[in-house]
């Protein structure tokens, strides 16, 4: 993407003007200000050149902080992409929009006993731990309801990206994930153990930022 604005995007004289063959003007006076405008075209052309890109053997999934309105989740579910939540809140607004659970990716590195039950009583189908503690508390629910549960770990691998501190994530401190030298190994065996699996032709995935260097 070279730059933030739809390609529908009209412009005068330096400013915005419309968007999707909309004056901004009206819509501020009719909606007032500030407002979010979206062009329902753009983002689905996004969505089909994303998975164009990756192929079918790729799971595109949209990120519910972006915009997480049930709208614009149900035009991500159409799409066939799942969605990526961190929250009740967002799990809520998912089931409420009739998102396919299977297709819900539940991040978040501070999940209750109560979030994850509820991730397991609307069938989630992948939960992302970020501790060993998260995964006791995932087995527990899962014994609870009765359950096998698939579950993904986030592992901090230590590299230090030339970025800013508060959005660094792969360093050895970083509040995100199990620390790849101390232990993830046991973390693993954790979760290929009991009612909560290994998340099935998932494989390992980085989490990317500015600064990343392969």
């Amino acid at each position: 993407m070279s730059q933030p604005w739809p390609r529908t995007a009209g412009w005068g004289d330096g400013w915005l003007t419309s968007v999707g063959g909309v004056d901004v003007d009206e819509l501020a006076a009719n909606y007032g200000t500030p407002l979010y405008v979206l062009d329902r075209s753009e983002l689905l052309a996004r969505m089909r050149e994303y998975r164009r890109a990756f192929g079918p053997d790729v799971s595109v999934v949209y990120a519910a902080k972006a915009l997480c309105v049930v709208g614009v989740l149900q035009l991500v579910a159409g799409e066939g992409l799942g969605v990526d939540v961190a929250s009740d809140g967002e799990l809520l607004t998912a089931e409420r929009a009739g998102f396919p659970m299977q297709r819900v990716v539940f991040h978040g590195n501070n999940k209750s006993r109560n979030e994850l039950r509820r991730a397991a009583q609307l069938g989630v189908g992948t939960i992302v731990a970020d501790s060993l503690d998260e995964l006791e508390r995932i087995a527990a629910v899962a014994a609870e309801e009765r359950r096998q549960l698939a579950v993904m770990l986030r592992i901090t691998p230590g590299v230090a990206a030339s970025t800013h501190t508060f959005i660094a994530t792969g360093h050895d401190d970083a509040k995100f994930g199990s620390s790849l030298w101390r232990g993830a190994g046991d973390a693993r065996d954790r979760a290929g153990a009991g009612p909560a699996r290994r998340a099935p032709d998932r494989p390992p995935l980085p989490h990317r930022q500015p600064g990343d260097r392969d």
